[in-house]
């Protein structure tokens, strides 16, 4: 069942020159608008499911996007983006089982590296790595969030300590 949203937080918008978002994302409350191309470039999971047929029919409430997916929380407590004709109308509310905030600052990072958007990762952001490439395995968007993550380490050196302290920790 998709989250529903209690304060409606500014949305999260990649853009690029000659190119305007064409897909709304509600993640866990939070709105990506985002860049098909882009996606299905970068993201195999996006490249075969965002133009599939198995998807109801859907007019997008919003006219501005070609696409409307949100998040639909699974009985287990994952989580995952739905188009939204798919998402099914439920008495059940499932419970997530990660922190919210932490999904969708991970999922920012993955919609980053796949826009091609500079981001920094905060010294205590190890979480959000994880996060992040965990959502990027899901999405199939493994070698653009590695290209992306390895120019921040290399600019962030204090970062790869932190790695290391924790890796050498557990």
């Amino acid at each position: 069942m998709a989250s529903p949203k209690t304060n409606f937080p500014p949305p999260i918008i990649f853009t690029s020159r000659g190119v305007k978002p064409d897909v709304l994302l509600e993640v866990l409350g939070q709105d990506f608008h985002v860049m098909s191309p882009a996606l299905k470039i970068h993201s195999a999971f996006f490249a075969a499911f965002l133009d599939s047929s198995n998807k109801a029919p859907t007019t997008p409430a919003n006219p501005n996007f070609k696409y409307h997916w949100g998040t639909n929380i699974d009985k287990d407590g994952s989580w995952g983006l739905v188009s939204i004709g798919c998402l099914e109308e439920s008495e059940e509310n499932h419970e997530l089982k990660e922190d919210a905030q932490i999904q969708v600052e991970g999922f920012r990072v993955l919609m980053c590296a796949i826009h091609s958007t500079p981001f920094a990762i905060a010294i205590d952001g190890i979480e959000v790595l994880d996060t992040a490439t965990i959502l990027a395995d899901y999405y199939r968007a493994l070698p653009i969030l590695s290209i992306a993550v390895s120019a921040v380490l290399f600019s962030r050196p204090d970062f790869l300590f932190e790695i290391q302290s924790i890796a050498c920790a557990s």
